[in-house]
């Protein structure tokens, strides 16, 4: 409980990876005078399950922010003079996520798009030197296949022709 109201001097940084705070422990009051000081390390993923907001903190007695991802949740607060620059790493961590979801977004989209194209049928207009045998290795298919496919009577096909490589689904 005596090291709950004690603050800790550190760094908060914001990376494109990840949220990191390094600091010192403050000196515990009952150990020696020369024993060393404790290093403190805490570390968040910077990814879409990360979520932060500015909020009083400790008990509502400083500016700060709280950091949440998951079960885990911390309380950083900014010594008087530095909310300016909590507010700013906030503010980067909110526009990184709303570039996170908005490629997400985007990528979705792209694969839905590319789903739908791949459902559809494939026509190949035949060039001339073609031969059917060939054209269906090209299209992961069997000459057998683009004949029923195509209604052909025989390996025959002529320059111009198009023939269906890829029945829709």
């Amino acid at each position: 409980p005596a090291n709950y109201f004690r603050a800790a001097n550190g760094l908060l940084v914001a990376t494109p990876e990840r949220v990191l705070f390094i600091g010192i422990e403050p000196r515990d009051m009952l150990a020696g005078a020369d024993a060393p000081a404790a290093i403190l390390t805490s570390e968040f993923p910077n990814d879409t399950l990360l979520s932060t907001s500015l909020e009083r903190v400790y008990s509502l007695t400083a500016h700060g922010v709280v950091i949440r991802r998951g079960n885990r949740t911390e309380q950083y607060a900014a010594s008087s003079g530095y909310e300016a620059q909590l507010d700013s790493l906030v503010g980067y961590l909110t526009k990184r996520k709303i570039q996170e979801r908005a490629a997400a977004a985007q990528d979705r989209e792209l694969r839905e798009q590319l789903a739908k194209l791949l459902r559809q049928p494939l026509h190949y207009v035949v060039e001339r030197g073609d031969a059917l045998s060939v054209i269906a290795s090209r299209y992961n298919a069997t000459p057998a296949q683009l004949r029923e496919w195509n209604h052909l009577a025989s390996d025959r096909i002529r320059a111009g022709e198009t023939l269906l490589v890829r029945p829709g689904k």
